[in-house]
This record gives structure tokens, C-alpha cells and sequence, in this order.
């Protein structure tokens, strides 16, 4: 099977429509308007929506004279916006692009063909970068679900506004999006077209990138709060979704709650935090005795770029914690990894003064060197795999940053991180139908470790993809 990049589309493509909505973002809007005239697809057309702007808005737009469809409304919302696009679309197919993200040149070629080879699918989303204002890429989303995502979907809204390509009947089904939600009407919509068609392709590599700047942190947390349980609590009062969905009720309830804690301990709202904390608790109250994940993710949410002083945001989340999270073991773990994240951050920039400071500070809430260094050893292989570059270049970055006596105590063994970082890219290579590849990744690094034979999923991996590599 030939890889998606080395197919090229049909002379007779399908229109594609690129609806972007926009409201006084002219800084932006060139940018995401340019990327969309730069897909390689044969067949597209541009729509933008101008919500009302006030700015130079206006003028941008006329420079794009017969390249792009435009149209004006008075200010209604982005909802309105996007609906009124979706009425103006002529493609047979429709992506949304916001109007400070990016799409990536093979975009939609990418996205077509693998429609083109999976027949029993109506839309796919992709992977995504994030990037800085200045369109640096800062980080790379890693491998997102695919398949029947439906009961996965509703816990956690993973598909960026900008990765979904859909049939339009599908988004026409669904009736598109609701103007009563502002922040959060793309997970409306995706739960609703999900419950229509429970089969959701992934590309999994980036195809865009959503830009981390001032004004794209959500700065209104309780009506983003109030429309995320609206939407659940309309979701779940249907009488006629299937057991496997439903039984997911409480996690969903959980795991929102939690994030929106994470989000109100960052706008400096501890009390809202400890609320949403209580309140995950009672949805799903064997969350009590498994604070693990929760404090995973919420170490790692400490160094996002939108975060804009890391040990205060952690110092309000502790306090937000109830009594059995709230202890001297997981104020260590949380305080360890983020002197850990932070360290590789410094290293990534090459500011070595920092990164040994950070490094020791880390090292003070660990109960022994051995704990740091395998924790060390698991953030550097997240780093590698989330890094816009080659993961084993960034690899190489590190360990050459980190060749300084300072850190020489503290740095895990390089082939232990090597060797991990090459079976997930071993999965990446299987998730990305090219099985060949990830076959010989994956037995690449059960050859230096065989331990890994004890692990279901790289067994697996290694089975599916010496069938399907043949």
C-alpha cells in the first residue's frame, strides 16, 4: 500500500470548502486566508465570513478580489458565522479553518485521498502543531483516536476545530452549529455528527496549526463551564444511545470537571477549582482513590505557553485538592515533574544556568536519584515525540545540552530513551498504514529489549503490521 504522501489526486477532484469565520482579527486572518489558497488539492474554495469586524478587516479582504467568496453579517457570533458559510459552500465536502490557525499545504489532498481509501468513512481529522504568535511551532500533538470514538469523544473533545474534512450532507445532517454556544459549539457538533456516524478517521500526522497567543485562552471559564454542561446534559438525556456510551456518563462528567479545575486554578480562580474538583469526585467517586492521571495531566498543563506562572498555577490546584490527593507525596510528584518539564525546556533553548537550576531543584522532591532519573527518562521521551522535529534530533539536542557535569548525575541512559522513543515511532509508523516501516521499528527495538514482548500492544502492533506490511 503506497503511503498517503505518494498518492497525487484525481483529475476529477471533489470541491472542497474552507470556511473561515472572522470578527476584528485582521492581524491574523492573511495568514490563515493564505494557507487555505495554498492547499495542493485541485479543488477548492475559499469562503470567509466577516462577523461584523470594525477594524481594517474589510480592506484585507478585498485585496483576495476573485480568489476568495466573502460575505458580511452584523456581528451574531461565530456560530452564525460558520452556519452562514456552510449555506454559501458548494463543495461535496467542508473543513473549518478559525481565523489565527493555519492549515498545512497537503491538508486536504492528505485528508481526500484517505477518504478516498476507507469508503466506509464520512469525515477524518488529523493531528495539529501549536505554535507561537510568530508562527514558531511549539509543540506536536501526538497519536489522537480514531475509529469509533463516540464514547471517547464526549470525555474529552480531541479534534481541533480546524482538522475535521466532513461530507457537508454529514455536517447538514447534524443541523451545524448551535449559536447558543460561543466557546464550545465545535464539541457540540462533533458529538452530534459522531452519533450519526460513529466511525471517525484520523490522519496521523499534522495537517495545521493552531496558534497559542494572548487572546486564544479561553478567558471566560463559567459560561465555557456552563456551556459544556448543557451539552452533556442534553447529550446524555437522549433515550436511545447505545450501553457503551451511556456507561461512559460518569467519566465524561469527571473528566471535564477536571479539566475545567485545571483551567480555573490558570485564571487564578482556586475556589471554582476546588468546586470542579468536589464535583468530579461526586460524579465518579472511584476517582478518590486514582489521583494519578489527574496530577499527570495537570503537571504537564503547568509549563502550556498559555500558563502564565507555573508554580502559582500548581500552588492553586494544590489547594484546590481534597484531602486524599492533597499530600506530601503528590505535592513532591507535582513539584518534581514540573522542575523536570521546565529543565527541558531550558536545555531545548540552550540556557544551561537555568536547566541546572531547575534540574536541582527538581532533584529535592524526588526520594532518590534512581526515581529521578526514571522520570527524567519518561519527560525526555515525551518531549522527543511531542517535539515539531525529528524526534531523534531532538534527542541528539538534549543529550548534547546536557554533557556538562551538572547534569551528568541525573541523566537517564541514553539507549534506555533511544529505545523507547524508537517503538513510538513504531506506532506512529503503524497508525499511519505504513506497516513496513513500523514492523521493522518495532522489531528494531524488541531486539535491544526484548522486554518488550511482555507488552500486549507493541505484540500486537508488531503482528498487524507484519500481515498488513506483506
Amino acid at each position: 500500500m503506497k503511503p498517503i504522501s505518494d498518492l497525487r489526486p484525481p483529475q476529477n477532484a471533489p470541491l472542497v470548502s474552507i470556511i473561515i469565520p472572522t470578527h476584528n482579527r485582521g492581524d491574523w486572518l492573511r495568514d490563515a486566508i493564505d494557507s487555505a489558497l495554498a492547499q495542493t488539492w485541485p479543488a477548492v474554495e475559499v469562503i470567509v465570513v466577516d462577523d461584523g469586524s470594525t477594524d481594517g478587516t474589510a480592506g484585507l479582504l478585498d485585496t483576495y478580489q476573485d480568489r476568495v467568496r466573502v460575505a458580511h453579517q452584523a456581528n451574531q457570533g461565530v456560530s452564525t458565522a460558520r452556519n452562514h458559510g456552510l449555506r454559501l459552500a458548494q463543495g461535496q465536502y467542508v473543513t473549518f479553518l478559525d481565523d489565527d490557525d493555519l492549515l498545512l499545504p497537503e491538508k486536504i489532498e492528505k485528508q481526500m485521498t484517505w477518504l478516498q481509501k476507507n469508503q466506509g468513512y464520512r469525515w477524518v481529522h488529523s493531528r495539529y502543531l501549536m505554535v507561537d504568535s510568530d508562527k514558531r511551532p511549539l509543540i506536536r500533538v501526538g497519536l489522537l483516536p480514531e475509529g469509533e470514538v463516540l464514547a471517547r469523544l464526549v470525555c474529552q473533545n480531541f479534534v481541533w476545530m480546524g482538522a475535521p474534512l466532513m461530507e457537508k450532507a454529514l455536517v447538514d445532517q447534524a443541523g451545524g452549529f448551535n449559536p447558543r454556544y460561543s466557546i464550545a459549539a465545535d464539541f457540540d457538533l462533533w458529538l452530534r455528527i459522531a452519533a450519526q456516524t460513529p466511525h471517525l478517521g484520523c490522519v496521523q500526522e499534522p495537517l495545521g496549526a493552531y496558534r497559542l497567543h494572548g487572546s486564544s485562552m479561553v478567558t471566560n471559564i463559567h459560561q465555557l463551564e456552563r456551556e459544556i454542561m448543557t451539552i452533556l446534559d442534553a447529550f446524555f438525556a437522549q433515550n436511545d444511545l447505545p450501553s457503551s456510551v451511556m456507561s461512559a456518563r460518569p467519566a465524561a462528567y469527571a473528566e471535564w470537571l477536571l479539566w475545567l479545575a485545571m483551567r480555573y486554578a490558570a485564571s487564578d480562580s482556586q475556589a471554582d477549582a476546588a468546586r470542579c474538583i468536589h464535583s468530579a469526585i461526586q460524579a465518579k467517586p472511584s476517582l478518590i482513590s486514582e489521583p494519578q492521571v489527574f496530577l499527570e495531566r495537570a503537571a504537564k498543563e503547568a509549563v502550556d505557553a498559555r500558563v502564565k506562572d507555573a508554580r502559582a498555577y500548581l500552588g492553586r490546584l494544590i489547594a484546590s485538592l481534597p484531602a486524599p490527593w492533597n499530600g506530601e507525596p503528590q505535592q513532591e510528584f507535582l513539584y518534581g515533574r514540573l522542575g523536570l518539564l521546565q529543565s527541558l525546556q531550558a536545555l531545548r533553548e540552550q540556557d544551561f544556568v537555568e536547566a541546572d537550576c531547575l534540574l536541582q531543584q527538581a532533584s529535592q522532591h524526588f526520594a532518590s536519584r534512581q526515581a529521578l532519573r526514571v522520570a527524567f527518562a519518561s519527560e525526555m521521551v515525551h518531549a522527543c515525540m511531542t517535539s515539531p522535529w525529528n524526534p531523534f534530533d531532538m534527542l541528539d539536542s538534549f543529550y548534547s545540552a546536557a554533557a556538562r557535569p551538572a547534569f551528568q548525575a541525573f541523566l537517564p541512559r541514553r539507549s534506555q530513551v533511544e529505545n523507547a522513543i524508537l517503538i513510538a515511532c513504531a506506532f506512529e509508523q503503524y497508525h499511519n498504514q505504513h506497516y513496513a516501516k513500523a514492523f521493522r521499528q518495532a522489531l528494531q527495538g524488541v531486539a535491544i529489549r526484548p522486554a518488550w514482548l511482555f507488552n500486549r500492544g507493541v505484540v500486537s502492533m508488531l503482528y498487524h503490521s507484519a500481515l498488513k506490511g506483506k
